[in-house]
């Protein structure tokens, strides 16, 4: 993991390290998030990119900024040797609520299920 973070800071944010550190610190200060246990220093990313050592939220923080800055897919940074997953995502256009959706999408499952019931009740099938 440590590799693709260094080649993520070099070559899509052309950063040093003390920079990005302060890219990162800027984002977390922004989003309210910066506090001792989350913050970044040099020490903090030399030891993630040679040794893959990070805290779970530095971690947790990291790939959010990653995403939101440059819709970098967390699990292709996390997951070794992962040829299925696409370095990049989309961001979802506009401000769509996505418990709305979710709800929306349940509530057409359910009413596709209860057809299905009555369908295969009326040709006496059990389900």
């Amino acid at each position: 993991m440590g590799k693709r973070i260094r080649q993520l800071r070099t070559k899509v944010y052309l950063k040093t390290q003390e920079e990005f550190v302060e890219m990162v610190n800027g984002y977390l200060n922004r989003k309210q998030l910066l506090d001792d246990e989350g913050k970044f220093t040099q020490n903090i990313m030399a030891r993630l990119e040679a040794k893959d050592d990070i805290t779970s939220t530095r971690l947790y923080h990291l790939l959010n900024f990653l995403y939101d800055t440059k819709c970098i897919n967390p699990a292709w940074v996390i997951l070794e040797r992962n040829l299925s997953h696409a370095p990049y995502l989309r961001k979802v256009p506009g401000n769509i609520d996505l418990f709305a959706l979710k709800k929306d999408i349940r509530e057409y499952q359910r009413r596709i299920d209860e057809r299905l019931e009555t369908i295969m009740h009326f040709y006496g099938l059990g389900i």
